[in-house]
C-alpha cells in the first residue's frame, strides 16, 4: 500500500500535478503513520511553500523516528526545520536548527 501511494505521487508530481499529490499523501497520512510518506509530503511541502505545515510534519516525522535516531537523520531533520523556518521569516529560530544541522551528512 506504502510504495504505490508513493509510487503514484512521484507520478503525479511528474505530471504537474502538485495538489493532487499533496492531497493523496494527506489522506494517506490520515489512515497510516509511515515515516517515509511524512518524510515525502515534508519534501512536496517545501516545494509548495506551505512552511508551518512542514514543521508540524517535521514534528511528527521526529516523533515516530525516535526509535531510530541516526546523526544524519537529526541533521536532515535539523536542515529541514532552518529551511522552513528561515523562509517563512523566521530568522532567529531558523538560526540554531542551522547550526545544529551537519551538512555533510545532509548533503551525501
Amino acid at each position: 500500500y506504502r510504495p504505490a501511494i508513493q509510487t503514484l505521487a512521484e507520478l503525479l508530481l511528474e505530471a504537474n500535478r502538485d495538489e493532487e499529490a499533496y492531497a493523496l499523501l494527506k489522506n494517506a497520512l490520515a489512515s497510516t503513520e509511515s515515516p517515509l510518506l511524512i518524510a515525502q509530503l515534508i519534501l512536496l511541502c517545501q516545494e509548495l511553500e506551505k512552511y508551518d505545515e512542514t514543521l508540524e510534519l517535521l514534528d511528527q516525522y521526529q516523533a515516530l523516528a525516535i526509535l531510530t535516531p541516526t546523526k544524519p537523520l537529526e541533521s536532515w531533520i535539523n536542515m529541514m526545520r532552518a529551511r522552513a523556518l528561515y523562509l517563512s521569516g523566521r530568522y532567529e529560530e531558523a538560526l540554531p536548527c542551522a547550526r545544529k544541522a551537519d551538512i555533510d551528512y545532509c548533503t551525501h
